[in-house]
Order: C-alpha cells, then structure tokens, then sequence
C-alpha cells in the first residue's frame, strides 16, 4: 500500500492541526529561523513537541524518512555536469527547489486532516509548507 493508502498518515491525524500551525504558512519566522539543538525559537519548539507527541513507531519512522528526505535535498546540483538534460525535474534541481518539489509530492500522503474533517485541497499549501519546513530542519527538529 502506498502512504496514501494507510488509514492513518505517519504524522497523524490527531497531530496535523498542531503540526500546520507551526508551519511557515503560519509563523513565516519559522522558515528562517531554524531552531537550535534545543528546540529553540517559538515555532520550531512548537514543531518538535508535536513531533514528540506522536506514538514512538511513527516518531521513529518520520525522522529517518524527514532525515533521508533531508539529506536528498542537500545533494549536489546536477545541472553542474557538463551536458545535464533539462528536463523540468532536472530544471527544478538546479533553481533549488527540491525540498519543496520533495514536500508537494510527499506532503498530502504523510501529514493530512481526517478527510470527514477538511478537503485537502484546503490544506495543501499549509501541508506543503509544514512538510518543507520539516524537510529542511529534520536534523535540528529530531535532535533529542
């Protein structure tokens, strides 16, 4: 079964409305702020104790995927080789957007309201800047 599929998303329904509000879309600090080791700065504490809150398994679970997701973000610019296609993946690589390209794709499947609650396509842009921030600041949010 894709993530999609699963009856409840890794960062849990019951976690998504703390989890959005601590987003970017929300608290745009956040976004340029990272918090420190620690969980410094209101929303990046705000970020790491809903993470905290959820059951051990799926905490587990979403820092390796964040943690991975992370990493494959931070690799380097493809279109730095000689004859790199341009393709419009490859294109998105080089302007530096595959944290966010990471989180549309991902985003909807690993962070979403019951859908009895909202539609999500409400809550896209907010999931997706949720899971970018998450993307971008996994080492720092799962530290402890």
């Amino acid at each position: 079964a894709s993530p999609a599929e699963l009856p409840e998303p890794l960062l849990t329904f019951r976690l998504c409305p703390r989890i959005l509000d601590a987003s970017p879309r929300v608290a745009p600090d956040w976004a340029t702020s990272p918090p420190d080791a620690a969980g410094g700065g209101p929303d990046g504490t705000r970020m790491q104790l809903a993470l905290t809150s959820l059951p051990r398994a799926h905490y587990v679970t979403a820092k390796r995927v964040l943690t991975a997701l992370h990493r494959l973000s931070r690799l380097p610019d493809p279109s730095d080789a000689p004859g790199a296609p341009g393709t419009p993946i490859e294109q998105a690589v080089s302007r530096g957007e595959v944290r966010r390209a990471l989180a549309l794709a991902l985003g909807p499947a690993l962070l979403r309201r019951n859908n009895a609650v909202a539609p999500m396509s409400s809550d896209l842009p907010a999931v997706c800047a949720a899971m970018d921030a998450m993307i971008h600041h996994a080492p720092a949010l799962f530290s402890s």
